[in-house]
């Protein structure tokens, strides 16, 4: 089974206007994480606001598509975001499987371009094998 999730991150070592980036994205966040709260044990190392769209019953791609959807119709607003923060998308994928591969849609490219954003992509697999 593939499942995880697709997140708009906007973070920053200064301080974020966390409730402001919700009003002009008229989202509300998965989740904040404030500078040096712990996280997993550990200190975030920034603060961070986080949106996301997880998958189980689609797919990665559907996902994927449905969050750059949302940030291409609200690209002037992020791309006045990446004058103060870091913005990023980012591609969470859990396995069963011990081997998997994914193929990067023209269609992902092309939005990822117009948002002058990077996909970072995270794959976790838990190496079962059938």
């Amino acid at each position: 089974m593939i499942k995880g999730s697709c997140s708009l991150v906007v973070s920053s070592t200064d301080p974020v206007d966390f409730e402001l980036i919700s009003s002009i994205l008229n989202v509300d966040p998965t989740r904040v994480v404030n500078k040096e709260q712990m996280v997993g044990g550990k200190s975030a190392p920034k603060n961070i606001w986080r949106y996301d769209v997880k998958f189980k019953e689609k797919t990665p791609d559907e996902a994927l598509m449905e969050l750059l959807d949302l940030c291409v119709n609200r690209k002037e607003t992020l791309l006045s975001l990446k004058q103060q923060y870091e913005l990023s998308i980012k591609l969470f994928i859990r396995s069963d499987f011990g081997q998997l591969g994914y193929t990067l849609p023209a269609s992902v490219i092309k939005s990822l371009a117009q948002l002058e954003v990077d996909l970072e992509t995270h794959i976790l697999s838990f190496g079962g094998v059938e």
